[in-house]
């Protein structure tokens, strides 16, 4: 990432720096190990992760008790980097942060003091349950606490993972009632966790919950809050993982024309093919018409009160696309040689369309930013008619 502009600051800089480091002297050489034991690596990643610090931007001031409050453009830094070494590191990094966020939000002091200090250090591996599966993760109070039964599918982490933060509906006792959903911290030992295929090397799995009993301490926030956590977690997660889709994007293109430039495309030099150099120079166009759009949204949300909506959403979205359009377009300029499982270039792009599993919903963002534009166009007419 360009840091030069006066968005970032010296601390930022140096965040950037360490990162860097770390993944020229230590990630490098876990990455090369990677498609052997994919969930070995993933833990040894976390573990390197919190030793170095790098979940406390994620936390604000969680540890010391008070609200946490994430430096959006410190995990920018972090995961524009990380995903430009390693797409499973910087996957295992965003769903660990997104595991750990709302019990650093809505935790209270003693569930802070039990989890926290080690998910922020990378000893304890947490992941957030969010979809249903076939059989939907259903709650019913009992005395003392609670149970619950059906299940999960497509949890990030959930193979490695010692904890799971659940998301559960609670049953509806008529069908006009509204659904109310609460928040749960459950021991992976009381789940029953089956693998699942995925498009990347990132451990997925589904989670089933045979009548399993929590008590009311397990409990994240208040009863029927679960669903506003979820929703203020995945909100917190949009830009990291836009600039995270970016260092992917910056990884293909950099990488790839070292190669293509090499090899050429069709027995001619790359600079030759006007096609080509047109197909690179778009991809290269949105990815930093994308990073200009995310940090503009990081630095208004970290230095003012507003949740900037229209912008995150924007900044998501553009990346997502700008960051699969790089990576294909890298592949399909290989030719052949982009097209085995085992290719680099396939795997980039397998690596950033599973980014999608991080913040979901991604088709609702095309209306966030449509409704926005009415209500902004609704608000000029009547300034026009008071006028």
């Amino acid at each position: 990432m360009e840091l030069n502009l006066p968005v970032f600051d010296d601390s930022h800089r140096q965040m950037n720096d360490k990162v860097r480091r770390l993944c020229e002297e230590r990630l490098a050489v876990l990455a090369s190990g990677e498609l052997e034991d994919p969930d070995a690596v993933a833990v040894d990643y976390i573990a390197l992760l919190g030793q170095e610090g790098l979940f406390d931007p994620a936390l604000g001031g969680a540890l010391e008790g008070d609200a946490p409050r994430p430096e959006l453009r410190a995990l920018c830094v972090v995961r524009s980097l990380l995903a430009r070494t390693s797409g499973l590191c910087d996957g295992a990094f965003g769903a660990h942060v997104q595991g750990l966020y709302p019990i650093a939000l809505c935790g209270n002091e003693d569930q802070r003091a039990i989890y926290l200090p080690g998910m922020a250090s990378g000893q304890t591996v947490v992941a957030v349950a969010l979809l249903d599966g076939d059989v939907p993760c259903l709650v019913t109070p009992t005395e003392g606490g609670y149970v619950l039964s059906g299940g999960k599918q497509l949890v990030p982490l959930a193979p490695i993972a010692g904890q799971f933060v659940v998301l559960a509906r609670h049953r509806s006792s008529s069908p006009s009632e509204v659904p109310r959903y609460s928040m749960f911290v459950v021991r992976a030992d009381h789940c029953k966790i089956t693998r699942e295929a995925f498009v990347s090397p990132l451990p997925v799995g589904a989670v089933s919950f045979d009548n399993v009993e929590v008590d009311i301490d397990d409990r994240l926030g208040g009863e029927g809050q679960g669903l506003m956590i979820a929703q203020t977690s995945l909100d917190m997660m949009r830009l990291p993982a836009a600039a995270a889709c970016l260092g992917i994007a910056r990884h293909a293109l950099n990488d790839g024309v070292a190669v293509l430039l090499k090899r050429g495309v069709s027995g001619r030099p790359l600079r030759e093919q006007q096609a080509a150099l047109f197909r690179l120079g778009d991809a290269v166009t949105q990815v930093d018409a994308a990073f200009s759009l995310v940090q503009n949204a990081a630095y208004r949300r970290d230095t003012t009160t507003s949740r900037e909506s229209k912008g995150t959403t924007m900044a998501r979205q553009l990346s997502q696309d700008a960051a699969e359009a790089a990576c294909l377009a890298v592949s399909d300029l290989m030719g052949i040689r982009g097209l085995t499982a085992s290719d680099p270039w396939t795997r980039l792009l397998a690596e950033v369309r599973a980014l999608r599993l991080e913040t979901e919903f991604l088709e609702n963002a095309r209306t966030v930013v449509a409704h926005s534009l009415i209500a902004s166009v609704e608000a000029d007419k009547k300034r026009s008619a008071a006028g």
